[in-house]
């Protein structure tokens, strides 16, 4: 009954901990404890059902060891994955020369004694990892781009707005993700074009937790510039990339 045992109590682990970091009962650090905990468990249990299998017994609760491959081979699955698609860095901009500031996010009780700074050593990782993250030029004025992009962000699932300021066009939020439910810090910047048509949409995702993100960060900029583009349908990439050669001899 081993093998059944360590099964259960992995699958268990597996289920419970992103359940109870979803209610707010447990951190999100602790859940990923609890993924940690399941593969563990999952591998003890895998190995048990293969002794069982290569032993022939006959008793049947022995082979359910197998089924703890499942929370074991996903957990051990998404960490290789992460460490091979995406670099160790949690903290993304479409604007590398002037990243936009985590300003009122800076003034929160959980990021207390915190650096809010861009980190100047993932400008090159950025570069060269996510080329596709650049700014939106839109051709309408940065006022009507500021208050567009508010109300889509207003849409996002899973963001609470914490700052507006149509002085300076920019506004802050919290994004939370879905599985663990880690809260990241999300700011969003309009400026006016330098050419005078249109305006510049820029924004910024930084993880609260860890020293990667999976990729996570640059994927909220994405999906939200892309329903931004659907909003606005005058709204372009840059095609010139002159952001990211403007900043190309910085370090």
């Amino acid at each position: 009954m081993g093998a059944a045992v360590f099964c259960g109590l992995s699958l268990f682990c597996f289920v419970t901990g992103p359940a109870l970091a979803r209610f707010g009962i447990v951190s999100s650090m602790a859940a990923l404890g609890f993924l940690a905990l399941a593969a563990g468990l999952g591998i003890v249990s895998t190995e048990l059902g293969l002794v069982a299998v290569i032993q022939r017994r006959a008793e049947w609760p022995h082979y359910l060891g197998l089924a703890g491959l499942l929370p074991a081979g996903f957990v051990v699955a998404a960490m290789v994955r992460g460490l091979l698609l995406y670099p160790s860095i949690n903290d993304i901009t479409t604007d590398l020369v002037d990243p936009p500031g985590l300003v009122h996010a800076q003034t929160m009780p959980e990021n207390e004694g915190r650096d809010m700074a861009f980190p100047t050593a993932f400008k090159a990782i950025i570069r060269e990892s996510y080329p596709e993250v650049q700014p939106l030029r839109v051709e309408e004025a940065p006022g009507t781009a500021y208050a567009t992009a508010l109300d889509v962000a207003r849409q996002q699932k899973n963001w609470t707005i914490t700052h507006e300021s149509p002085e300076t066009l920019t506004f802050e939020a919290v994004a939370v993700t879905a599985m663990l439910r880690f809260r990241d810090d999300v700011v969003v910047r309009v400026r006016p074009c330098e050419d005078g048509a249109g305006a510049v949409v820029d924004m910024r995702s930084k993880s609260r937790k860890g020293k990667g993100d999976l990729g996570a960060n640059a994927k909220r900029i994405q999906a939200f510039f892309e329903q931004l583009e659907q909003t606005l349908p005058a709204i372009q990439k840059h095609s010139d990339n002159t952001t990211a050669e403007a900043d190309a001899g910085n370090p």
